[in-house]
């Protein structure tokens, strides 16, 4: 049997779990009658979004695409040297906000 603490995937998912957790400041989460938002502000190098090639599809389709696609909002600042704030919120849809809780 092989020693499962040696699994590169293991230790690659690991590794990531550490680096986004160690580099997220500040995180905030809400939930109410209109809907659902999320904040997050990360200390890492950050960039400049208006320098990304249009064909780099990484934040532009992941996350703001696939917000708007769902019927919200996703507004992302970054700046080199200043880390990066994603901010994203979605309304809660009429047959959600009808239903008893």
């Amino acid at each position: 049997m092989a020693d499962q603490g040696s699994n590169p995937w293991k230790l690659t998912a690991i590794g990531i779990v550490l680096t986004v957790v160690t580099a997220i400041e500040t995180m905030g989460f809400g939930i109410d009658d209109a809907g659902i938002a999320l904040f997050v502000r990360d200390r890492g190098s950050g960039f400049d979004p208006g320098t990304v090639p249009s064909d780099r599809r990484g934040v532009r389709e992941s996350i703001v695409g696939r917000m708007e696609r769902a019927g919200g909002r996703a507004d992302i600042r970054s700046s080199p040297g200043g880390g990066t704030e994603v901010a994203i919120e979605i309304a809660r849809s009429d047959a959600a906000a009808r239903e008893p809780t």
